[in-house]
């Protein structure tokens, strides 16, 4: 023995168990042989799940042998005592142990023996897991008798093990199997496995990614447990054929991801349940690729989520089997043949009573469908046929070849029925008919986005709308250039939501005839509609929070905007409204007199071709009413009197920013208030001379882009009242002149800003003109007026 105590090596000893010493067996030990008898084989063992509570009392005690004559007694009060066992053969034995843990050989070797020489309350999980280096466990004595997760993770990741013990049990324990060969690359044979008589997750992942596995065992089970064969040969990229599954009656997740990624598996299995249970075939044969042949699934009753994923990634399925079920569940269809890109052939789907989401994503990615079937359920459900031909997971692999539609007959709908529906399917030209009535929220949300062929819009008849029925519903669809008729009277909150966002050849708007609105409605309803050159119009006069949001944002062609009769505004309730709108050159009249927060937050920002601001008479104003309201305006000329005589927080900020144009304006504020910030930027970049007319009171020390701007005349209202000045001569050259009958005002030769104020001082016009011919200046009605040209005055009659 001294021999064989001078060849012992270090190895780490990890206790967490306590365990209770007995008799041991001089024949009952577990041997480990190395396959080259010439090389020293090290093993080591660690006993785990000792509670620090337990430390003072734990011990362990076993015996060792190289050549099962001699034996050494080992024994350890100490969670980090050492031991090391080499030689060519190494025995072991221990006392009742528990999770004993086999680790750290230097060579190849199998392993021989009963098993409970060294677990003898029947917990193998994990003791040989990860050693890299064990070949064979053929010899190896599992019992028949398991316990709950008796050989969970036993050769987990043993890259070359080559074959496996027999498993004699016929009745199976909670995660008995789990796991067991996980991960073993080289196995090619898996044992046989008799049992008839299940438990919940016995063999789930128990041959998981063996890439190496070709052959697999019967598998007689008619009675299955939940997850009985959850992932069983996940990732087995080698298994072309596989057993028959006799069961009629599933469990929950029975066979979930059974064959998933068996990627030379060419047919399924027979399969001749008649009693689903939820997720019980889920993502059963994902990613088999080559896959052809389904047998029939000839259940009419299911269960949440019974075909979920099924087929999901078959990419040689061409074509698939009937599903007669009548009566749906939750889910029951969902991405079944997601990814299943050369299916050209959909199954019938008879039911006319669906179910939350039954049909959601059932043939996303599905590039080679060219007809849908039809769909005859009057009776619809919460996201029933959400995404059904489109792509749920990313903005790629839509049924971009689904030409052939079918009509919707359902008049009432659910929340989300048709959300997302056919989204992305470019070939379609034509929508189906949507009879419905009845709307719900979001109930037609995205149905149709990207479909960037659809020439025809369907007719949708409903008056009453829901929260986001129509949301994003023709987005993107670039060839569609009439929208369909729009009766409804009752809106809701985002019920119009970008709904023709990017139709870039949408020439003709809809008339939307509601006079009461709803927050967000028609936010960016037309948003990116570069041919549409009118807008319908707008007769509401209740408004509500950003109502109009981004409505016509980015229409480059629009050239007149509608009337916006509403006195009372909401907040952000014309926030972007024309953004970038650069052909509008008339801006609508602006009665409102009761302003809200952001109400004209940048809505006509960027609008390059406007000339003149309509006016703006409220005199109380809210917080950032104005802010931006014609930032990038660069050849706006003419603006509104600002009457307001108290500023609010942000209401001018960067409201004339980037008019290269603006020269001249008017305010009756006589305080900046400054801790708010009040006209941050407002003249940033304006023209480089002009007037700014204010009261007196107005401190006039700030000559920046946020005050006055720099170079600019400051005027006093109370020194432009009246008609003193008014006769002097005009700048050189220059000519005045007016017409009675056509209202109109007539200046020659002048290139200077052209002002023109009524008799009490107010100014009415700032034109810049744009060449030295006539400049025409219409008037609204007869009077004297006052005509500014540069420093010098005259008095007209009109």
């Amino acid at each position: 023995m001294i021999d064989i105590m001078n060849r012992l090596l270090k190895f780490s000893f990890s206790l967490l168990l306590i365990f209770i010493v007995g008799e041991t067996n001089a024949q009952d030990y577990l041997k480990f042989v190395a396959d080259n008898k010439n090389e020293i084989l090290e093993l080591r063992f660690r006993i785990e799940d000792v509670t620090e509570e337990a430390v003072d009392e734990f011990y362990v005690e076993g015996e060792y042998s190289v050549d099962g004559n001699d034996w050494e007694k080992f024994s350890f009060t100490d969670k980090k005592n050492d031991l090391a066992l080499s030689g060519t053969e190494i025995l072991l034995r221990t006392h009742r142990g528990d999770v004993t843990k086999v680790y750290g050989n230097d060579v190849e070797f199998s392993v021989v023996g009963p098993i409970t020489s060294i677990c003898k309350n029947g917990n193998y999980t994990s003791i040989f897991s990860s050693l890299k280096n064990l070949t064979d466990a053929s010899a190896l004595i599992i019992p028949d008798k398991l316990s709950e997760d008796a050989c969970k993770g036993m050769f987990y990741k043993c890259i070359k093990l080559k074959k496996g013990p027999n498993l004699p049990a016929t009745t199976l324990a909670k995660n008995c199997y789990a796991y067991m060969f996980g991960n073993c690359s080289s196995l090619t044979e898996a044992p046989e496995l008799p049992a008839t008589e299940l438990a919940e997750e016995c063999y789930r992942s128990m041959f998981t990614g063996c890439i190496g596995l070709t052959k697999v065992p019967k598998l007689p089970a008619t009675s299955l447990a939940k997850k009985c064969y959850n992932c069983m040969f996940k990732g087995c990229s080698s298994l072309t054929e596989v057993p028959e599954l006799p069961a009629t009656e599933l469990a929950e997740e029975c066979y979930g991801n059974m064959f998933d990624g068996c990627t030379e598996l060419k047919k399924t299995p027979k399969l001749p349940a008649t009693k689903l249970a939820p997720l019980c075939y889920f993502s059963m044969f994902n990613a088999c690729e080559n896959i052809t042949e389904v047998e029939e699934l000839p259940a009419t009753e299911l269960a949440e989520r019974c075909y979920s994923m099924m087929f999901a990634n078959c990419k040689s399925l061409t074509k698939i089997s009937k599903l007669p079920a009548m009566k749906l569940a939750n889910h029951c269809y969902s991405e079944m043949f997601f990814g299943c890109s050369n299916l050209i052939e959909a199954p019938e789907l008879p039911a006319t009573e669906l179910a939350d989401s039954c049909y959601i994503c059932m043939f996303a990615g599905c590039t080679n469908l060219t007809k849908m079937p039809q769909l005859p359920a009057i009776k619809l459900a919460k996201g029933c046929y959400a995404y059904m031909f489109s792509h749920c997971h990313g903005d790629d692999n839509y049924c971009i070849n689904l030409k052939e539609i079918e009509d919707l007959p359902a008049t009432e709908l659910a929340e989300n029925c048709y959300f997302g529906m056919f989204k992305g399917c470019r070939s379609l030209t034509k929508a189906p008919k949507l009879p419905a009535t009845t709307l719900a929220s979001c109930c037609y949300n995205v149905m149709f986005y990207k479909c960037t062929n659809l020439i025809e819009a369907p007719e949708l008849p409903a008056i009453e709308l829901r929260e986001a029925c129509y949301r994003y519903m023709f987005s993107e669809c670039r060839s569609l250039t009439k929208a369909p008729k729009l009766p409804a009277t009752t809106l809701a909150s985002r019920c119009y939501d970008n709904m023709f966002d990017g139709c870039t050849n949408l020439i003709e708007a809809p008339e939307l005839p509601a006079t009461t609105l709803a927050s967000h409605c028609y936010y960016r309803m037309f948003d990116g509609c570069t041919n549409l050159t009118v807008a319908p119009k707008l007769p509401a006069t209740t408004l509500a929070s950003n109502c109009y949001e981004g409505m016509f944002l980015e229409c480059t062609n629009l050239s007149e905007a509608p009337e916006l009769p509403a006195t009372t505004l909401a907040s952000h309730c014309y926030y972007l409204m024309f953004y970038e709108c650069t052909n509008l050159t008339v801006a609508p009249k602006l009665p409102a007199t009761t302003l809200a927060s952001h109400c004209y937050y940048s809505m006509f920002k960027g609008c390059r071709s406007l000339t003149k601001a309509p006016k703006l008479p409220a005199i109380t104003l809210a917080s950032n009413c104005y802010n931006s309201m014609f930032f990038g305006c660069t050849n706006l000329i003419e603006v509104p009197e600002l009457p307001a005589a108290e500023l609010k927080e942000g209401c001018y900020n960067s409201m004339f920013r980037d008019c290269l144009n603006l020269n001249c304006i008017k305010v009756h504020f006589k305080d900046w208030n400054l801790p708010f910030e009040t006209t941050s930027h407002w003249v940033y970049n304006v023209a480089d001379s002009g007037t700014f007319v204010c009261p007196k009171d107005l401190p006039i020390e700030f000559h920046d882009k946020s005050k006055i701007p720099e170079g600019w005349t400051i005027k006093y209202i109370e020194e432009i009242t009246g008609v003193d000045l008014i006769n002097e001569k005009l700048e050189e050259a220059a000519n005045v002149w007016t017409d009675k009958n056509s209202k109109t005002i007539f200046v020659t030769k002048t290139k200077a800003i052209i002002n023109v104020y009524n008799l009490s001082g107010m100014l009415l016009k700032c034109i810049l003109p744009k060449n030295e011919t006539v400049t025409k200046i219409p008037m609204k009605e007869n009077g004297i007026y006052i005509v500014q040209i540069g420093n010098k005055k005259r008095k007209v009659a009109l």
